[in-house]
């Protein structure tokens, strides 16, 4: 079985006070993948294809 890559949408990175960052998830990919509030996700970046990949744990 492979995994299909789908474009949802775009997302604008807004800096938060603390100095991090926060990016918005669509609500049409919470649901698709059933992220619900509060739920951790793992973060992990791709330098050579330059992609931020979340993922539920």
């Amino acid at each position: 079985m492979t995994s299909q890559e789908v474009e949802i949408d775009f997302v604008k990175v807004q800096l938060r006070r603390s100095g991090s960052f926060m990016v918005t998830i669509p609500k049409q990919a919470a649901e698709a993948l059933s992220i619900t509030n509060g739920e951790r996700l793992k973060v992990s970046i791709d330098q050579q294809k330059r992609r931020i990949i979340y993922q539920k744990i």
